[in-house]
């Protein structure tokens, strides 16, 4: 057991990722982002951002329903609810944040995605 202390350890002390990095002047912005609408066990101006949550995210369109893609490499769809209209996006792609394995804020890109 002892052998795997070290690298739990590590998960712990690691840096936390923030948004992103290149962008500094950003990060206002993403803390300002709050959940737009109670849904999937996600409260309505609860912050969007816990520091890793959010960042752009490819975007598709199937049948009717935007997902998103996941850190993994999955596809989650985008609640409505979810969708964040009054803050503008700085990016051409949409912003993401996914929590518990579930999309709770976005803010779709310049063209939709």
């Amino acid at each position: 057991m002892m052998r795997y202390v070290p690298a739990l350890l590590l998960l712990f002390v690691s840096p936390v990722m923030a948004h992103d990095h290149s962008r500094p002047e950003l990060h206002d912005w993403y803390l300002s982002l709050t959940v737009p609408n109670d849904h999937s066990g996600f409260a309505q101006g609860e912050s969007c951002c816990h520091e890793t949550d959010c960042k752009p995210r490819p975007v598709r369109l199937v049948g009717g329903i935007y997902e998103a893609q996941g850190d993994a490499g999955n596809w989650l769809p985008i609640p409505a609810l979810s969708v964040i209209t009054d803050k503008g996006n700085p990016y051409l792609q949409a912003v993401i944040c996914i929590r518990f394995g579930r999309i709770n804020c976005a803010v779709m890109g310049k063209a939709g995605g």
